[in-house]
């Protein structure tokens, strides 16, 4: 919960400072809607990293807990992260193509 916290500290001081440099809120929407590639290419490289760390964990777990009850837990788990990701990505296109 405090990770979390933090987490949530950061993104909105960084917001504040993005607002503050910008000199106003839509002046701060106006740079980040221009830079929405580079966002987009930072998130699909976020997502090759955290596969990637999936698929390391996954194969420790594997060998550490063998059976079929430990595969099918992880494959509802991978399920759901990728329909998560799915759905951000989705909401991230409608919100592109709205506005």
């Amino acid at each position: 919960m405090l990770w979390c916290l933090g987490v949530l500290g950061v993104l909105v001081a960084i917001n504040v400072v993005g607002i503050a440099l910008a000199g106003s809120v839509g002046h701060w929407q106006a740079w980040m809607d221009s830079h929405a590639n580079l966002f987009l290419a930072w998130r699909l490289i976020l997502y090759a990293n955290i596969a990637a760390g999936w698929v390391w964990m996954r194969r420790r777990v594997l060998k550490r807990e063998p059976g079929n009850d430990t595969q099918w837990r992880l494959a509802r788990v991978e399920l759901t992260c990728i329909l998560v990701v799915v759905l951000l990505e989705a909401a991230q296109a409608m919100k592109g193509a709205i506005a």
